[in-house]
């Protein structure tokens, strides 16, 4: 059994993940914002450089605060595609039973997915 640290950052790793493929997509349909959409992508990598659970957790918080509002904001150049990948940045800083890990690693998964469908639909429709 992986060590709850771990989990936490495999479960913001794959917000990072959705945060890339989302940022090369959207980079391949408007490339005059990509270096947007490569900060976007940059932010939510920002709480793996921490070692200290902590501070890890601290950073978590602050980035998902950020990034949504940003989202939200930023409805009109694509930016609202992101707001999942705040999720796994809130349910990283959460404490959470060790017996849990993997379920909260698989529910994170299972939003990120979803967002993916939704983001595809939409990129489709253009």
């Amino acid at each position: 059994m992986l060590a709850p640290v771990i989990w936490d950052r495999l479960t913001v790793g794959a917000g990072v993940g959705y945060a890339t493929l989302v940022s090369v997509l959207l980079a391949v349909g408007y490339p005059r914002l990509t270096p947007l959409y490569v900060i976007c992508a940059l932010l939510t990598a920002v709480p793996l450089a921490f070692r200290d659970h902590l501070d890890f957790r601290a950073v978590c918080l602050l980035v998902a605060v950020v990034l949504v509002p940003m989202a939200l904001f930023g409805v009109f150049f694509g930016l609202f595609v992101y707001a999942p990948a705040a999720l796994p940045l809130v349910v990283a800083a959460l404490p959470t039973p060790k017996r849990y890990q993997r379920e909260k690693f698989v529910a994170v998964g299972v939003v990120l997915a979803a967002g993916l469908v939704l983001f595809a639909i939409q990129f489709a429709r253009f």
